[in-house]
């Protein structure tokens, strides 16, 4: 505080003098935050101390002041009043005096101020604030979250961000200037913020926690809040950005959840590593292609024939981060561009015909423990590869409480076979690993029973019913006849028989040909 001149200090203390001898005349002293204190003064007969109360019109605060001087000691108390009487005179500070000015302010609807003002006489003023913000989240951007200045676990508001994707889950957001750091990942769950009705190009607010999930910077507002402004139809231009940026973490980074687009000519589908991804190539580098948002796999009008082979001139979305890999995530149909199909190579379960997958053998009464380890082959009779994950395997209940099902990839060539276990692989006895397990289900009748394949909507195939032969059948397997391997010929019992060649040193006494071409002879039972 800069010091009084010599001039003013004598014409305050002059002042001073005066007021402390007009007794209980009225004054009127003017509050330098710019409201007006009315005051009625009294005077003591003893000259060295002056003690009063007064009363002032402040916005919203309630002030505690306990002012000191040489000439006395005056105590204002404030509050809400517009006008108050004061009993006391508030005289000006004097050069030498000491202010000691506490305030203490009302909680209003966000804080808390607690202000402490010392003045001496070096006039040396100290001033200390506390305030307590209960307003909630603090308005950031993207980029500031993208880039690490905000760290997780951080309640925030982010404003006039534009929908980039909607998932079932949640939403990607981008700032509307684009570039390195401007989107995110926005979770919901289907329990948070309705956003059913939310569009790509629709501003909105939004508030919610920084979180990170296994390396992806999200903000959760599953418990926080997403509000269109009513801001429609707006654009977000995607990044166009080489492969390459995304095959070093360090380049890819700061454009997590940024709407980017990849370019070839052309993309090719080098790859199908499961979860309905799949990934391209273009210029050497290679980067995954994300089902989160718009699943290809799924839309075989759109994309027939898809898979290996197949190819894009142009790929674009979000780009996800998940298990590791950077990953464009495209939002409809209208972000893969310049689609080719590829040579179909193989046929899912669901584009069998029936008759295309055959039974040729049935284990229906092994030597092992509890018949644990029966098993069937199966021969694939259709014009291409087929891949048997799903496929559903009853006996002559067709019953699907007591049925098994292939739950794993496995390709059969044309012509070739599969051997299907029963159980696991855990509790297999055999040497030779089946081609895959059906789980616990069925259970074979050893008097007789048969066998039944299908997809989830066709039957492929059904055997006819293998004969009582009793014990001196066990260990054997009932197999088609050479010259008689078909869906029509294997209806007719006739047509079958049993086993007599040893396939396994684990269970010698067994006899069967799993996974090769059925033998000719037959045992004599």
């Amino acid at each position: 505080m800069p010091t009084f001149p010599q001039a003013r200090s004598l014409c305050l203390l002059s002042l001073s003098l005066a007021l402390a001898a007009c007794g209980d005349d009225a004054a009127t002293t003017a509050v330098t935050d710019g409201t007006t204190e009315t005051s009625s003064s009294s005077s003591s007969s003893s000259s060295s101390s002056t003690t009063g109360a007064s009363t002032s019109a402040t916005s919203g605060e309630t002030t505690a002041e306990t002012t000191g001087s040489s000439s006395g000691a005056t105590t204002d108390v404030t509050t809400t009043d517009a006008t108050t009487t004061d009993a006391t005179t508030t005289a000006g500070v004097t050069e030498g005096t000491t202010d000691t000015d506490t305030d203490a302010t009302t909680t209003d609807a966000t804080t808390t101020d607690t202000d402490t003002d010392t003045s001496t006489t070096g006039d040396t003023d100290t001033d200390t604030d506390t305030d307590t913000d209960t307003g909630g989240a603090d308005d950031v951007t993207i980029y500031a979250i993208q880039d690490g200045t905000i760290q997780a676990d951080v309640l925030v508001s982010v404003k006039g961000v534009i929908v980039s994707a909607v998932d079932d889950f949640g939403i990607f957001v981008q700032e509307p200037p684009g570039g390195e750091y401007s989107g995110v990942w926005v979770y919901t769950s289907k329990m948070g913020p309705d956003i059913t009705m939310l569009a790509i190009g629709d501003e909105v607010d939004l508030t919610g926690m920084t979180f990170d999930l296994s390396g992806l910077t999200e903000i959760d507002a599953s418990k926080g809040t997403i509000t269109p402004t009513g801001q429609k139809g707006l654009t977000v231009t995607p990044e166009l950005l080489p492969i390459s940026t995304f095959t070093d973490p360090v380049t890819a980074e700061p454009w997590e959840g940024v709407l980017v687009r990849i370019e070839g000519a052309p993309l090719a589908v080098v790859g199908t590593p499961g979860f309905d991804e799949f990934v391209v190539s273009g210029a050497g580098d290679s980067i995954y292609v994300d089902e989160m948002v718009y699943n290809v796999m799924k839309s075989p009008i759109d994309f027939p024939n898809f898979g290996i082979g197949a190819s894009f001139t142009a790929i674009q979305g979000p780009l996800n981060f998940t298990f590791g890999n950077f990953k464009v995530a495209p939002r409809l149909k209208a972000d893969l561009e310049g689609y080719v199909a590829g040579e179909k190579t193989e046929l899912t379960l669901s584009e069998l015909k029936a008759g295309e997958l055959v039974v040729t053998e049935v284990m229906y009464n092994p030597l092992c423990d509890n018949d644990a380890c029966e098993w069937i082959e199966v021969l694939n009779q259709a014009p291409l590869p087929v891949n048997l994950n799903g496929l559903i395997i009853q006996d002559n209940q067709e019953n699907p409480a007591s049925q098994g099902k292939v739950v794993v990839d496995l390709v059969v060539p044309v012509g070739g076979y599969a051997w299907l276990g029963k159980g696991t692989v855990q509790t297999w006895p055999y040497v030779q690993a089946a081609d895959a397990h059906t789980g616990t289900k069925p259970d074979l009748g050893n008097s007789g029973d048969y066998i039944v394949v299908r997809s989830a909507d066709v039957v492929l195939d059904k055997t006819a019913s293998w004969p009582n032969k009793g014990a001196p059948a066990a260990g054997l397997s009932w197999h088609l006849k050479p010259g008689q391997l078909d869906a029509v010929a294997n209806d007719d019992a006739a047509n079958w028989c049993y086993s007599t060649t040893a396939f396994d040193a684990n269970m010698p006494l067994e006899r069967g040909t799993p996974k090769a071409v059925n033998e000719v002879e037959c045992a004599p039972i």
